[in-house]
């Protein structure tokens, strides 16, 4: 996963918050050049999400990775994210608008540049 590397020299804000067995290797090259920007969260799915608001609320850009959870992690992302609106990212296996409400509620959609919440589906 090359390209949070490039994410990562490109947006010093960024931070890497990783969930799940998959999401943890996937983000091993990032970890390895920001070892001060990459939280792991083992298998505590929903924590991360949350922690995601917190670092939003203070100014860094989350990208949360995940290989399966977001099902698990509904409630935070619905609200501590979506109705907020607050700039976090998900990068995900999971379509994530399949998930009931989600994109009714918020501006949850595909992409990564605009502001918001906001998913790329590539793990």
């Amino acid at each position: 996963m090359n390209d949070l590397l490039q994410l990562g020299k490109k947006y010093k804000n960024l931070v890497v918050l990783s969930a799940g067995a998959d999401a943890q290797g996937a983000c091993e090259e990032f970890a390895k050049y920001f070892p001060d920007r990459y939280f792991s969260f083992g298998l505590a799915f929903s924590n991360a999400v949350s922690v995601a608001a917190g670092f939003s609320l203070t100014g860094k850009m989350p990208l949360v990775v995940g290989d399966r959870f977001f099902s698990r992690a509904y409630e935070q992302m619905l609200d501590d994210i979506c109705i907020p609106n607050l700039n976090v990212k998900f990068v995900t296996g999971e379509k994530l608008c399949d998930l009931p409400n989600l994109e009714e509620v918020s501006s949850l959609e595909e992409g990564f540049e605009e502001y918001g919440p906001k998913y790329m589906k590539t793990v």
